[in-house]
C-alpha cells in the first residue's frame, strides 16, 4: 500500500468529521472548533517532528492520519457536550456510514490503479467518480427512487 493510498483514508476521516465540524458552527461554538483544528495541526506538527527523520514519508502518513483520527474524536467529543443537537442521531449515522463506506470502496477501486502506477490524474478521477456513485446509490437506497408526480 502507498502513502497516498493510505491518505485517501484521511480524506474519508475527513468526510465523516465534516457533519461535527458543521453542528458545531451551527451552534456558535466556531472558537471550539478552531481550537479543535489548531489542536489536530499541532499534533501533526510534533508527529511528523518525531517520525518524518525515522520513516520518511511513510512517517508524515502516519502522522496525518493519527492527527485526523485524533481531531475526528475530540470534536465528536466536545460537539456532544457542548451542543444542543443530538450528534448520535440516525440520519447522522447513515451519513457517516455512507461516506465510510464509500470511501472504502473507493479505496478498493484505486488501489489497483496504483500497482500497475497508472497516472495520479486518472486515479484521482476515478477516486472520485467511484466516491460519487457509491454515495448516489446509497442515497437512492436511504431515500427511495423518486417518484415522477
Amino acid at each position: 500500500i502507498s502513502a497516498f493510498q493510505i491518505l485517501m483514508f484521511v480524506i474519508g476521516i475527513s468526510f465523516i468529521n465534516y457533519p461535527f465540524n458543521v453542528i458545531l458552527v451551527v451552534s456558535d461554538q466556531q472558537k471550539k472548533n478552531f481550537v479543535l483544528m489548531v489542536i489536530g495541526v499541532l499534533i501533526n506538527i510534533v508527529l511528523n517532528f518525531m517520525l518524518i527523520p525515522v520513516y520518511g514519508l511513510s512517517g508524515a502518513v502516519t502522522a496525518t492520519v493519527i492527527s485526523s483520527l485524533i481531531s475526528f474524536f475530540m470534536t465528536i467529543i466536545v460537539s456532544k457536550y457542548f451542543t444542543p443537537i443530538s450528534v448520535f442521531n440516525i440520519k447522522l449515522l447513515k451519513s457517516v456510514f455512507a461516506a465510510s463506506f464509500s470511501c472504502f470502496i473507493m479505496f478498493l477501486a484505486i488501489r489497483p490503479l496504483a500497482v500497475y502506477n497508472v497516472n495520479i490524474f486518472y486515479s484521482i478521477t476515478m477516486a472520485i467518480l467511484v466516491y460519487s456513485f457509491i454515495l448516489f446509490l446509497l442515497g437512492l437506497l436511504y431515500n427511495g427512487i423518486p417518484k415522477k408526480s
